[in-house]
């Protein structure tokens, strides 16, 4: 009898520790970890070989920020800024080009259950830009170089795209919650690579990017 009273002591603080809803004007910050899933392959063709390398985008972690406000109860717009590795490697993982991914990305979502007092998920489509920049040629690139005094140069260009996302806050107590994202975004990206000859290659590559952290309500 004790154990079930204790218990239920026990549920009722954590029932009525969580947020009873959400309301418009709330104001959420989030500080999550991220994995990006690289979902396609591709092949480019190496200057002054006109041989094709079979390559891929390796997977990567990253961490991402974000804003999210209410703006009715059930609608939401969140902002958020993340960042993760970005390297090309041909078929024996042996990278090609190296680059830094910064992910800039506004989505409206709708909240399913905003009186949910322990979990409430999520939908929400918007817009990202990929910002790849402080590319550099790794080593399949450097050991091929037939001429090591003239040197690879390359560049990746990244761009707008659309994203989805579906996700769910997890209450912890008023003003703490666990939440969990997944988005899918693709782009068609170019790959430059260049030495004396130039060889360029453009791919619709798509990523899943599964994020897990913690949020504060305001």
């Amino acid at each position: 009898m004790r154990k079930f009273i204790l218990l239920a002591a026990v549920s009722g603080a954590i029932v009525t520790g969580a947020p009873a809803h959400a309301d418009a004007g709330d104001i959420l910050i989030k500080a999550r970890g991220t994995y990006h899933k690289r979902l396609d392959s591709f092949s480019v063709t190496l200057p002054d070989t006109d041989l094709p390398v079979d390559a891929d985008v390796k997977d990567a972690a990253g961490a991402e920020a974000s804003l999210t406000m209410f703006l009715t109860n059930h609608i939401a717009m969140e902002l958020s800024l993340g960042g993760a590795g970005y390297q090309v490697s041909d078929d024996t993982d042996r990278g090609l080009v190296s680059a830094n991914l910064l992910m800039s990305t506004a989505t409206v979502q709708y909240h399913f259950a905003p009186k949910g007092k322990l979990f409430r998920p999520y939908v929400g489509a918007g817009l990202t830009h990929l910002n790849l920049y402080g590319e550099d040629v790794e080593v399949a690139l450097l050991d091929s170089a037939p001429d090591p005094f003239v040197s690879y140069n390359s560049r990746l260009t990244g761009g707008f795209a659309p994203v989805g996302q579906v996700g769910a806050d997890v209450a912890i107590n008023e003003q703490v919650y666990l939440n969990l994202d997944v988005k899918y975004t693709s782009r068609k990206t170019e790959i430059l690579i260049e030495r004396e000859a130039r060889a360029t290659d453009a791919r619709r590559l798509g990523a899943v990017i599964v994020a897990a952290g913690i949020g504060f309500r305001f």
